[in-house]
């Protein structure tokens, strides 16, 4: 008996343990295949007659030029059935606009989120509803918010009705490509934004390859543009204190406070001038959330504010207008698809 039992137990433990094996380099080779789609998206940018790694006395020349483009290219209104537009976007973007990359990746992205997610999220919504209906208590708030995520649910299945991805498109894919091409938005999905279909669908790595590749990157570009989530993520980084960030990551920096301060600061030299422009902005500051300064003598606080002050002197002038996407994204109605916004014009 116990031969018996002894036997059995280790052909068990053999067969998990080939399971393992095997999971283990399906996964390897996933993640082989993954990075290969990702390097493919990048070889399409290269053979692109675009200039997508100017130097630094070329930038402030690209980033107008962008901007000129992105607002000329005769783009499809928002909420257009993407059924419709689709081919458009995607010849335009396969062409190297950086807009109908970044677009198209959003559109798909939001349509796969609407598919699985949002249909079921509604129902919920709805059971919000009838009990509010009975509810004498209920806020206008309440009322704002259900009524809200109903108008997007309803706008996203306009939106997506009759959309049927035949050719596999990834969302993923073409907003690294979007982002390789210089667009903001794109640049900061990549390198600050977890992927939702990797939620649904384990066997996507696109994301997770291209944020470890070019996250460095993408975060110091943008930080370059005045971009003050790239500035902030970049203090944390300096810092040591977004770890996660760090993690398995390619080009990361060094830990350096005196770096976070430079970022820190230029974060609050930017909120002081958006505060100048609109006076209901809230007062903030990222070096003292921080608490950098008990890091630093008062020396290297000193050497740290002319490296910020110099950053910002830099920035392009969108990046202290109130009339930029984020102004737009705070002044939205409550319930609309921020995704919408992300690649607005810079």
């Amino acid at each position: 008996m116990r031969k018996s039992f002894a036997y059995f137990a280790k052909r068990i433990a053999l067969i998990v343990t080939a399971l393992l094996i095997g999971l283990l380099l399906y996964f390897c080779g996933q993640l082989i295949l993954a990075k290969n789609r990702v390097d493919d998206v990048a070889l399409q940018v290269q053979r692109l007659p675009v200039a997508t790694n100017p130097s630094a006395s070329q930038r402030a020349d690209r980033i107008k030029s962008w901007n000129r483009i992105s607002q000329t290219s005769n783009a499809p209104p928002e909420n257009t059935p993407l059924a419709s537009i689709w081919r458009i976007l995607k010849t335009k973007a396969d062409a190297g606009d950086a807009y109908s990359s970044c677009r198209l990746g959003m559109e798909l992205l939001r349509c796969s989120l609407h598919d699985k997610f949002e249909i079921k999220a509604a129902e919920r919504n709805e059971k919000r509803r009838e009990q509010a209906s009975g509810n004498p208590n209920a806020t206008e708030r309440d009322w704002e918010r259900i009524n809200g995520l109903q108008n997007k649910y309803e706008t996203n299945t306009a939106v997506c009705s009759g959309f049927q991805n035949t050719e596999n498109l990834s969302s993923d894919q073409y907003m690294l490509k979007a982002a390789l091409l210089g667009h903001e938005g794109a640049m900061q999905f990549v390198a600050t934004m977890p992927s939702a279909e990797i939620l649904m669908s384990p066997g996507n790595l696109d994301h997770l390859i291209a944020r470890r590749e070019y996250a460095a990157k993408f975060l110091n570009e943008l930080a370059y543009r005045g971009n003050q989530s790239a500035l902030g993520e970049l203090a944390f980084i300096h810092a040591g204190e977004s770890w996660w960030n760090r993690l398995g990551l390619k080009d990361m920096p060094s830990i350096s406070y005196s770096d976070a301060a430079v970022y820190a600061l230029a974060m609050d030299l930017l909120h002081q001038q958006h505060i100048a422009a609109d006076p209901s902005m809230k007062p903030f500051s990222m070096l003292n959330f921080m608490s950098l300064g008990k890091h630093l003598s008062a020396s290297e606080l000193e050497v740290a504010e002319a490296k910020a002050n110099q950053l910002v002197a830099n920035f392009p002038p969108s990046s202290t207008e109130t009339e930029s996407r984020k102004a737009l994204i705070k002044n939205k109605p409550f319930g609309a698809d921020s995704r919408v916004f992300m690649c607005r014009a810079q």
